[in-house]
């Protein structure tokens, strides 16, 4: 990918008027979708936290240029936001697949921890109830809600009794898939249109994966913040390029679920002239989200939005 058209670097955009664009946005999906089907509620609770998110990483960032910064910890949630377009992706994709994955995935992820915890206190009087007969009882429950079999149960909890051990002929085979994490390349994404897109998302998650991992890029903006023989103004500097990066990056995802989104077909337009307002003031600002719309945002907005 090489960029074709550049913005106006003297251009600042305002965070707050940002702020106000997503929120807009955002809600009027959010409300909508609530009245579609199942995913759509789904999808509305990953938008409804898109914003709550970006609500923190805002509060974090009011002391990006202090000496007690935050910065470091606001951009680790920006990681958080790009996550949820790989999500949403995969709703879209392929909406019965993926809600059946989402939800199997967590209730094997939880039965896995509750098995480790019930042996852990399994000598522990007060555990006994919760432990052979809430515990077991509940899962059971939703095990036959989601169809799940009871090999895919055996195989679970003997991976967690038993770690690093193969599962024996009889459970192999029956391990509940994972909901996938985000991959490169767009792998695992069957609309090819929606891949270039997504693969690109995928150098900002890396990137934004330093500050999750604590890896070098964190440990040195806290450094940054505590150097009282820095220049001022060079701190100030470095502060500010990255509190920039993790605002437009976070409003440029949840922008980008949205338009994602708005392929189900489901939605008012309404919901289209709020998102295109969003988008129109993000391309002012941000090569990546001029990028971005013409790799995969004009193929999605009609023609009277895209032009």
């Amino acid at each position: 990918m090489r960029y074709v058209t550049d913005i106006d670097p003297n251009l600042t955009l305002d965070a707050k008027d940002l702020d106000t664009k997503l929120r807009i946005s955002l809600r009027r999906f959010e409300k909508e979708l609530r009245q579609t089907s199942e995913v759509g509620v789904l999808l509305a609770d990953l938008l409804d936290g898109h914003f709550r998110t970006h609500s923190s990483i805002r509060l974090l960032m009011k002391k990006a240029y202090e000496f007690d910064s935050q910065l470091g910890d606001a951009l680790s949630l920006v990681r958080e936001q790009i996550e949820r377009v790989f999500i949403v992706a995969r709703f879209v994709d392929d909406p019965e697949d993926a809600t059946r994955r989402y939800f199997v995935d967590a209730w094997a992820k939880q039965l896995k921890i509750r098995t480790i915890e019930a042996d852990e206190t399994s000598d522990l009087p007060r555990f006994f109830e919760f432990n052979n007969l809430h515990f077991p009882n509940s899962h059971e429950e939703l095990r036959g809600h989601l169809g799940i079999s009871e090999e895919a149960r055996d195989a679970v909890i003997f991976a967690a009794q038993n770690p690093g051990v193969a599962l024996p002929p009889n459970l192999q085979g029956y391990m509940p898939p994972r909901f996938p994490t985000p991959q490169p390349n767009g792998k695992g994404i069957k609309n090819q249109k929606a891949k270039a897109g997504i693969a690109r998302w995928y150098i900002e998650y890396e990137r934004m994966c330093d500050f999750t991992h604590v890896l070098l890029n964190k440990l040195m903006l806290a450094k940054l913040a505590g150097d009282e023989h820095r220049d001022p103004s060079v701190k100030y500097k470095i502060a500010d390029e990255h509190a920039t990066l993790g605002i437009i990056t976070s409003c440029l995802s949840g922008a980008y679920q949205m338009a994602e989104i708005w392929t189900l077909g489901t939605l008012s337009f309404d919901c289209l002239a709020a998102l295109e307002d969003l988008w129109a003031m993000l391309r002012r600002g941000s090569l990546l989200a001029n990028a971005l719309y013409d790799m995969r945002i004009a193929d999605i907005f009609p023609p009277s939005a895209a032009t």
